[in-house]
Order: C-alpha cells, then structure tokens, then sequence
C-alpha cells in the first residue's frame, strides 16, 4: 500500500510539474508587430512594467507600470499561442517551434512575433500570421488584439515620462 501511494504521488508530482511547464511566461512577455506601416510593439516584465515601442520618425517609447495581476492578464491571453512556441538559441534565431495550420492565408497582412523570457534568459518565441485564416488562428488574432488594446488602455491611463536628453 505504501508504495503504491508513493507511486500515485510521484504521477500527481509529473502532472503537476508538466502543467506548470506548460505556463507560457516567465520573467517577461514581449510583443512585435511588423506591418506595411511600421513596427510596433511591447513588452511587459512580471512585475508588470512595461515599456511600449514604435518606429518611424516620431519613434514613441513609454514606460509605465501596471502590477503583476496585470502581466498574470497578459499571459493568461498568451496561453493559445504559447502552444506554437520554439526555443531559441540566439539572438536571431527565432526556434523551430510549431506551424499553425491555415485554411487560406491573405498576403501583406500584419506578423507578429510573441517572445517569452524564462527566468534565466532563456527565449521562446512563436509567430502568428494575421492573414492566416483559420478558426484557431482566430482565435489567437483575436488574444493577440485583447492583450495589445489592454496595452494601449493602460499606456492611456499612465503618467507621461518626461522626455529624456536626446530623444
């Protein structure tokens, strides 16, 4: 009986340990977006700062706070994208990670980049393709576009730091 127990333990152990890997965050969350417009983008830290970027001659570059329930927000909208996540080995190495299936794709549509930063440094990254037409890629456009305007309502609420020499 008793190693039976100890056998039921360790598997509710793995178990554990296997949901929790599957968590998409770490020590941050970062956001591209690359259209025929420009980039644009954000990152937010699990302590909830942020820091939101833009590109072009009035190059915008904020930092604001918004508490760790707030980045728990962020990463909760991550969870369905995080599944097509690759490991990255360097700085433009963007991981193997997993092709998201379209039923038809529509060209010179956004591209977003989503990287997550594990404590240590470690990077994963998964890209979505906003003219990938798909149920599922719907449903991850549509995560992506909750977390960015949560972004954008935040940044509007937030004080303005004052300009900084040279920018």
């Amino acid at each position: 009986m008793k190693h039976v127990l100890i056998a039921v333990l360790a598997l509710a152990a793995a178990g554990c340990g296997e949901a929790a890997n599957d968590r998409p965050g770490g020590d941050a969350i970062a956001y591209e977006a690359v259209s025929q417009a420009g980039r644009s983008g954000w990152r937010i830290d699990k302590d909830g700062a942020v820091t939101l970027t833009g590109d072009g001659p009035g190059r915008v570059i904020r930092r604001f706070s918004v508490g760790t329930d707030n980045y728990l927000r962020i990463e909760g909208l991550m969870q369905r994208l995080a599944r097509f996540r690759g490991t990255a080995r360097g700085p433009k190495d963007y991981g193997a990670g997993v092709e998201m299936a379209c039923d038809s794709i529509v060209s010179d549509q956004v591209q977003v980049t989503v990287t997550w930063e594990a404590p240590g440094g470690q990077l994963s990254l998964a890209r979505a393709d906003f003219g990938c037409r798909s149920d599922q890629a719907a449903a991850i456009q549509a995560d992506l576009q909750s977390a960015t305007r949560l972004i954008e309502e935040w940044a509007a609420l937030a004080p303005v730091d004052p300009p900084r020499p040279g920018n």
